[in-house]
């Protein structure tokens, strides 16, 4: 009920069995284990009633993880930095360039990433991006979800790392 609570528009997605395996039917062949939504049309569906989330998450039965609507639906977007992929040696060539990412809320990921959440802006909309910027750096927003800290994958637990206010995206 916090992400509620914010405004922002959770949905369940699979967790981890006990095993480390995905909840979901495809169990130890899942390609993305504990971060994909139970909802097959997920971006479709209408925002969750908090007695929608307690059916899901305390009745279901079966281990659940927490994802965040990005975009409109909860009125942040996301840079996700992916050390693995490179990520963190792309934002420090970003910030040597631009300057230090400002303080706002950020999430640390299972793998050791971070969620960086910003507001939307007025002038455009911020869409999905896998590819476009540097090397291991992502965006989410308008039609895209992260998972959410409380969450935990076969690599790691999802963790507020600064709960500071989402502020606006340095130019």
């Amino acid at each position: 009920t916090y992400a509620m609570s914010q405004g922002w528009d959770p949905l369940p997605v699979y967790g981890i069995t006990p095993d480390g395996v995905c909840s979901c039917k495809n169990g130890q062949q899942c390609k993305s284990p504990g971060k994909h939504p139970i909802q097959m049309k997920w971006q479709d569906e209408g925002r969750l009633t908090k007695q929608d989330a307690y059916d899901h998450f305390a009745l279901s039965g079966r281990p659940m993880n927490i994802g965040l609507r990005t975009g409109k639906r909860s009125s942040f977007w996301a840079l996700d930095i992916d050390p693995k992929s490179g990520g963190d040696e792309s934002l420090l060539a970003l910030e040597a360039q631009y300057g230090k990412m400002p303080v706002t809320r950020v999430h640390r990921t299972g793998s050791n990433g971070r969620h960086f959440l910003f507001c939307l802006p007025a002038d455009f909309e911020v869409t999905n991006s896998r590819g476009r910027l540097p090397r291991g750096i992502d965006v989410r927003g308008n039609g895209g979800f992260i998972v959410a800290p409380g969450s935990v994958t076969p690599v790691g637990a999802y963790r507020t790392e600064a709960a500071e206010k989402i502020v606006p995206a340095p130019d």
